[in-house]
């Protein structure tokens, strides 16, 4: 195997063509660099220019594809915490509610510990992201409707048989971007719908 690779390695080295350096130190012969073999500093600026194209696209992409995505997890949050109460209240055989808060941009679960009388089990904040320097929040908020949340007294209250007062809640970034999610009233399920332009 040694043998067989030093052989090929002579035949290359006696089939190129001999590399002369002159006096001045100036390479000669097939191996020598013809002056077009460089890039310019003119190809390499366009180069430049291109990348940095392609990277202040790709930024602008990023910063819409996060918001949206903040959006969208704001609106699967929300669908899984009314499931949850409708859960909870069916299992429990007590009412439970979600109080949302359209100043704070919050909500919470709560669940009736006597008649009439309900305790807090757990409060959330719709998120917000830093992204590139400004701040994207998922805000209660809808510009086709006069009021983000349509249930009464700002809450959705769940009976042991599942079934809810009926409205809709509705959650939007600061790009325009929206989600309603609607409580049925007769089945208490959550329905989901994404108004993205």
């Amino acid at each position: 195997m040694i043998l067989k690779t030093a052989t090929i390695l002579k035949k290359r080295l006696k089939t190129t063509s001999p590399i002369e350096i002159s006096d001045r130190g100036v390479c000669r012969g097939s191996a020598a660099r013809s002056p077009r073999a460089a890039f310019s500093v003119i190809e390499l600026l366009v180069v430049l220019f291109i990348i940095a194209l392609v990277t202040g696209m790709s930024a602008v992409f990023f910063q819409k594809f996060a918001g949206s995505s903040a959006l969208e997890t704001a609106a699967r949050q929300v669908e899984t915490v009314l499931i949850q109460a409708r859960g909870s209240a069916i299992s429990t055989q007590r009412r439970h509610r979600v109080v949302f808060n359209a100043a704070a941009h919050s909500y919470e679960v709560q669940e009736e510990i006597a008649a009439g009388t309900f305790q807090t089990r757990a409060a959330y904040v719709l998120p917000q992201k830093n992204i590139g320097g400004a701040v994207r929040q998922v805000v209660l908020f809808s510009p086709a409707a006069a009021d983000p949340i349509t249930f009464i007294s700002d809450m959705v209250t769940f009976s042991p048989s599942g079934s809810a007062n009926g409205g809709s809640v509705y959650l939007a970034d600061r790009d325009g971007r929206e989600y309603t999610l609607t409580v049925i009233t007769a089945t208490g399920r959550t329905e989901v719908y994404n108004h993205h332009h």
